[in-house]
């Protein structure tokens, strides 16, 4: 695999760091300011958290030893922050040079605030809440789960319909 960047007509090969094996690279979220979060695998099949941004890669942290995937890279922040998941399903949050291990809240987006939102779940400060306690009661829908939230906190989540056991896709809009 090779991590690329497609712009304008135009694909862009971004750089693999020196330790890179088999399978390679997979870059997997950009953000408004052209940071581009990803994995990549060493030859002893380790993954590395990745950021590319300017033209070159830094090796942010190694996630998971010994295992080719799943991991990923799931979101990254107009601040830099990465959100994403490792092996048996391990959420992780990169921020500020740590990488911080979310145990089983699989995070697959993170707004420009630091607010996750993942499964039925939303992390806001480290204060992890099922969506389903906060919309409003009577709904007949059941959020299975929430896979976006931008700045203004809103959110875009599968739910299942649970009086016709249809699936929707649903937008929450906090008060």
């Amino acid at each position: 695999m090779h991590a690329f960047l497609y712009s304008n007509g135009a694909i862009t090969n971004l750089p693999v760091p020196s330790f890179v094996g088999n399978p390679g690279c997979h870059g997997r979220a950009i953000n408004n300011n052209g940071q581009i979060a990803g994995v990549c695998w060493d030859t002893s099949d380790s993954a590395h958290l990745v950021r590319w941004a300017g033209g070159a890669v830094s090796d942010l942290a190694t996630l998971a030893p010994g295992t080719i995937s799943p991991v990923e890279a799931l979101s990254i922040n107009n601040n830099g922050q990465i959100a994403g998941y490792v092996g048996g399903g391990d959420g992780f949050l990169y921020a500020n040079g740590k990488l911080t291990d979310l145990g089983s809240f699989l995070a697959e987006s993170i707004n420009d605030n630091g607010v996750m939102v993942g499964g039925p779940s939303i992390d806001n400060g480290g204060t992890v809440q099922n969506l389903n306690n906060l919309i409003p009661p009577g709904t007949p829908y059941q959020i299975q789960d929430a896979t976006a939230i931008n700045d203004s906190g809103q959110i875009v989540a599968n739910a299942n319909d649970t009086a016709t056991n249809q699936t929707h896709a649903l937008l929450l809009t906090p008060n």
